[in-house]
């Protein structure tokens, strides 16, 4: 009967502990993005370069705040994350072009792991960021492309790849439930497309879930959070570019490839969610 209460209290002590440090680590967060918005930023936008400098400087420096961001959640044992092929995201195009990495969306905080993978890199974000006082200046420094009317973002996008910038974006465009099959916005396709770049698909899986569109971030997980990041090869384009004989239309050519990115995507997302479970389940 003692076993079983100091059981019961253990387990309740450490729900609190995760609730704080949660609540203390996102608290960090969004001061930390106010920090940066009201003191680096302007000194950073203040120093001598180029428009492009100046963006690159801007991303590098998210890229640097959020990795150290994700390793203060690992060291309050909130997470904890594992990484497949992380090199896979530095690679350029023989044509100097850059990357579409597409991802799929289980969490909040999926688009800060891959900004704390990759030093130099384009993003997708939603247009409300612009307008919010902790992630204005972060998001306009750094050049990243608001989420707003459809043709501006996917001229900004192409833009962007052609120009050498890798370019990440979630196809759903929200955060999914888990294991329900992705719906994805053809846009993704319509920017590899006119880009001509291959897409980069990475599978974010975690366990147990958390963070998800459905629960608040006092949503505590049970124990601590698993993260596996798997960087996949590139899906290739040659049978959906328009120059390919015969030339297929591009409102046709980018559905069939929205059903190949939504089936691969979930395909491989599913089977990474079961090998995830089966190393920490017990």
């Amino acid at each position: 009967m003692i076993s079983q209460l100091m059981t019961l209290l253990k387990q309740r002590l450490y729900w609190y502990w995760r609730l704080a440090a949660t609540g203390f680590a996102f608290g960090t967060f969004g001061v930390g993005a106010l920090l940066l918005s009201l003191l680096v930023f302007p000194v950073l936008y203040c120093l001598p370069g180029s428009v492009q400098t100046r963006k690159r400087r801007g991303q590098w420096f998210v890229h640097i705040t959020w990795r150290g961001f994700i390793n203060f959640m690992k060291c309050l044992y909130l997470i904890d994350y594992k990484v497949e092929n992380p090199h896979l995201l530095h690679i350029k195009n023989s044509d100097n072009k850059g990357q579409l990495i597409i991802a799929n969306h289980p969490s909040l905080i999926d688009v800060v792991y891959l900004i704390a993978l990759t030093p130099q890199t384009n993003c997708v974000v939603k247009h409300s960021y612009w307008r919010n006082p902790f992630t204005a200046l972060v998001v306009r420094m750094a050049g990243y492309i608001p989420n707003a009317q459809s043709m501006t973002t996917l001229d900004a996008c192409v833009n962007a790849l052609q120009s050498g910038e890798n370019v990440i974006i979630f196809p759903e465009g929200t955060r999914t439930t888990p294991n329900v099959p992705m719906q994805l916005h053809r846009s993704t396709a319509q920017i590899a497309l006119r880009a001509g770049v291959p897409l980069r698909p990475v599978i974010i899986n975690n366990y147990p879930t958390t963070l998800t569109k459905q629960e608040r971030w006092y949503h505590i997980a049970p124990r601590r959070v698993q993260y596996l990041i798997s960087v996949r090869e590139p899906l290739c384009l040659p049978q959906f570019l328009p120059n390919r004989s015969p030339p297929l239309p591009l409102a046709v050519a980018a559905r069939e490839l929205t059903q190949l990115i939504s089936e691969t995507l979930t395909r491989e997302r599913d089977a990474q969610q079961t090998r995830l479970e089966a190393l920490y389940r017990h």
